[in-house]
């Protein structure tokens, strides 16, 4: 889930308790707060890096098309095919500084 899906999502929440305070003006606290754990639920349920990885090379061998990554070839196909994976997958996009956080196996 991207931040603005949560704000948004978060948003509705809170604002539907406090458009529908009962006869006393008692706000439904406790039905906000299990809407609330579940946003939490979804927000945590989602896919770990490594299954990531893991998911998108198996789909790169069921694909027809031949995809070749090595430093003599062209980058963007893959590029391309990663970022039509996380999409479809809902994956959030990289952050800012995510290449300096990668520690790279040595080179053969």
């Amino acid at each position: 889930m991207k931040k603005e899906d949560f704000i948004t999502e978060r948003t509705k929440i809170i604002s539907e308790m406090l458009d529908n305070p009962d006869k006393y003006g008692i706000y439904p606290t406790t039905k906000c707060f299990e809407k609330l754990d579940n946003l939490y639920d979804r927000l945590t349920d989602k896919m770990a890096a490594s299954e990531a990885i893991f998911g998108f090379c198996g789909w790169l061998t069921t694909r027809k098309e031949k995809t070749v990554m090595s430093s003599k070839h062209d980058s963007a196909v893959i590029a391309d095919l990663i970022k039509q994976f996380c999409d479809v997958n809902k994956l959030a996009e990289p952050k800012g500084d995510w290449a300096d956080l990668l520690l790279h196996p040595k080179s053969e």
